[in-house]
């Protein structure tokens, strides 16, 4: 988020492929607004635990063609991810294909047996990926 509010930004035509984590401490997925302490109306550092403030990316932020290609995570520590967009502005073409959790388990914390906080997205994900994002369609 940005002081001047005719501030714009494209994220466009970025692949993930061939990633491999090991006990991730964090949320292992994150696409969407940056959590940080320095910007006026950030999302925070604290979400979801101790805040409630993550607001959407602003309008004006466009995200398309993101695709994430045999993601191998092991042993999260923490719900598989973020795919958070503006409603007002979804991002599109958003792929996860082979995007793979092990051990899946719902009782990860902060989302539990939705594993993703997921709005504001047009996006689908190979039968190989898992779990799916409970925004996603499947292909």
């Amino acid at each position: 988020n940005s002081a001047d509010l005719s501030a714009s930004a494209e994220i466009t035509n970025i692949l993930f492929e061939d990633i491999e984590m090991d006990t991730p401490e964090q949320v292992p997925i994150w696409i969407g607004p940056a959590q940080e302490s320095d910007s006026k109306g950030a999302c925070s550092l604290l979400w979801p635990s101790l805040s409630n403030h993550c607001p959407a990316p602003p309008t004006t932020v466009s995200f398309t063609n993101i695709t994430l290609r045999r993601i191998k995570v092991r042993n999260a520590k923490r719900s598989p991810g973020v795919i958070l967009g503006n409603p007002r502005r979804p991002m599109k073409g958003i792929i996860f294909d082979g995007v793979a959790f092990a051990p899946v388990d719902p009782s990860k914390k902060p989302w539990g047996s939705d594993f993703y906080h997921c709005e504001g997205v047009d996006g689908v994900a190979t039968d190989a990926t898992s779990p799916k994002p409970p925004c996603f369609k499947s292909i």
